[in-house]
Parts: structure tokens; sequence; C-alpha cells
């Protein structure tokens, strides 16, 4: 008896966990089934309209009114042409009523899909992330911080071409002429930006102090087909310690500009040089010439990319450049390790 009140103890609790789930389940393909309709209005609207003017052809085909020109095709399928004016006159009517609907449906839909890319290209970056935000006040701190991290974020360099001279020796320090020419895109499609994160700025090795000065920046410049072309920091010789400049970045929507430096220093030839981007960099070139009397041995090191030991004789460049891809600010670097080969 006691294993029979069992059982049907089971099978209640088992009816009952079905009865539960089943509305759980009506209700989560209800919600799914009304989501996919949302997402897929137009696609529906379309099957609609093509299935409906299919079933018009077919009927009016049927009644002898449409494709009558097909005689063959009225022959094989034993269709007479219709003569009564009602149902000639009813599928005229439909038909013109079924292309004007098509033609309104279409014109809306164009009308509506430019009007909501011209919404989307006139909104203000502000309006972009309080819709992602919203509960981040527009005239807070916070929001100016993030405005500001998604300014630096959308200037990205497309192209960098670094060229790097070794010039002299003198005891354990080298001496480099260094030109990088950077290609900068403003990827925002309806903000300008006139923002100053533009960060240069180049560290003195402790054995350089003695050297005065220990190194020159001749030139700075930013070209943009707006502006034209604009010295964003003077030509100067380097400060002890440290050079460090920030500079304003001027791009229109979409614009590219050039960023063109040149510039000299002295370092010692044990310590590795270390280059981190500013920007985040689609392709990074990297060349080496030897202007020395001296045999280099010379190894670049980039995050994620495998290392790449050259050698180069006296007076002498790279056979082809390196190239680097998707390098990010903050989080890659390019490590440079030079020696003199005896």
């Amino acid at each position: 008896m006691e294993d029979n009140e069992r059982i049907n103890q089971q099978k209640s609790a088992s009816n009952s966990s079905q009865k539960n789930k089943a509305p759980g389940l009506f209700k989560r393909l209800k919600v799914s089934f009304i989501s996919w309709v949302m997402e897929n209005t137009v696609l529906i609207l379309f099957i609609v309209t093509g299935l409906y003017g299919l079933g018009l052809l077919l009927f009016g085909l049927y009644n002898g009114v449409y494709l009558s020109e097909l005689v063959g095709l009225y022959a094989d399928l034993k269709i007479e042409e219709s003569s009564d004016s009602y149902i000639i006159s009813f599928y005229a009517s439909a038909e013109q009523d079924y292309w004007f609907f098509v033609f309104i449906g279409i014109m809306a839909w164009f009308i509506s899909f430019l009007s909501s890319r011209k919404e989307a290209k006139n909104d203000k970056l502000i309006t972009k992330i309080n819709h992602f935000f919203p509960e981040i006040d527009p005239s807070s701190a916070h929001m100016r911080y993030l405005e500001q991290k998604i300014n630096e974020l959308s200037c990205i360099a497309d192209y960098v071409s670094r060229k790097v001279i070794i010039s002299s020796f003198e005891d354990n320090l080298i001496e480099t002429q260094i030109t990088v020419v950077t290609k900068l895109v403003n990827i925002h499609h309806n903000h300008d930006l006139t923002e100053n994160f533009g960060e240069f700025y180049v560290t003195q090795d402790d054995a350089v102090k003695s050297k005065k000065p220990w190194g020159r920046l001749n030139m700075f410049i930013f070209d943009t087909p707006s502006m034209g072309s604009e010295e964003l920091v003077k030509p100067q010789n380097f400060p002890a310690e440290k050079f460090h400049e920030k500079y304003n970045i001027k791009l229109n929507r979409e614009e590219v500009g050039t960023l063109s430096s040149n510039y000299s220093s002295w370092a010692e030839i044990k310590e590795n040089s270390e280059l981190t981007p500013a920007f985040f960099t689609r392709q990074y070139c990297f060349e080496i010439v030897n202007n020395t009397a001296s045999k280099l041995k010379i190894r670049v090191s980039c995050t994620r990319h495998p290392d790449s030991d050259i050698i180069l004789e006296p007076n002498k460049g790279m056979d082809a450049a390196l190239v680097f891809k998707n390098i990010r600010p903050d989080e890659d670097s390019i490590i440079i390790n030079v020696k003199e080969e005896t």
C-alpha cells in the first residue's frame, strides 16, 4: 500500500511539473515568435505581398482573365477566355490596386530607410552615448570622460611608416635619425575631431645625460585636405630627462590626415628601444638603415608577431620593410635591440 502511494505521489508530482513547464515553454515560444516578426517585418511583408500577387495571378488565370494572349497555355489548361465584363473589370481593378500598393509600399520603405540613416548621421555623439548609457547625465563629467575616450578611439592610424637611420656610434652610445609618416583617419561619420589627445614623447637614457643636447625634434607637421599643412610642435632641442608634447588632432568627419615627424636622439646601445603606438594602427611598416662603418645585428619584436633578426652590413639598409598589423595602443609595443658585431 505504501509503495502504491509513493507511485501515485511521484506521478502527481511529475504531472504537476509538466503542467508548469508547458506554460513556460509556450511563453518563450511566443516571445521568440514576436521578436522574430519584429526583426523581419520587411521580409514578412515582401513574402505576403508576393503570395498575394501570385494568388491573384492564379485566380485570374483560372477565370480566364490574365495571360489570355498565351493561347497555348489556355489550351493546355483547358481554360476559356472570359467574356464576362464584371469578372474582367474586377480583376483589372484588383491588379491596379495591387501594383498601386506595391509602389506605395516600396516608396514608404525607401523614404523610411533614408530617414533613419539621416537621423543616425545627425545624432550628436553625446546622444549616441546616452543611448547606450541612459542613466548618465549628459552634462556630467562622466559623460565628458566617455566622449573623450570615444574620440580617442575613433582616431586611428590606417598606415604608419617608420624609418630608423643608425648614423653613428660613440663609446656605448648610438645616434639615430627617425622619420615617421602616419595616415590618421577620423572614423566618425558625423563628428569632427578637435581634441587635444595627440601625444609625442621620447625618454632619455641615463648614459646620455652628458650629451648636450641628447636629441632634437626637426619636424612635426600635420596636413589635412580641410586645413592644409600645420606645424603642431615647433623644432627644438630635447630638454633634460625627456621630451613630452601634447597636440591637437583636427580632422573632419571621415577625413584622412598625414602626420609627419623627424627627430634625432642618442641612446645607450645596451638598452632596448621601445615604441608604443599612440593610435590603433592597421598597418605599421618598419625600416632600418645602417649608415655606420660597423656590422649590426638587430632584433625587432612586436606584440603578437614573430621576432625578426636582421643583419645589416655597413652602409646598407633592409631589403624589405617589416610589416605589423592591428597594433593596439597601450597594449602592444615594438622593441628594438641593436648590437655591434665585432
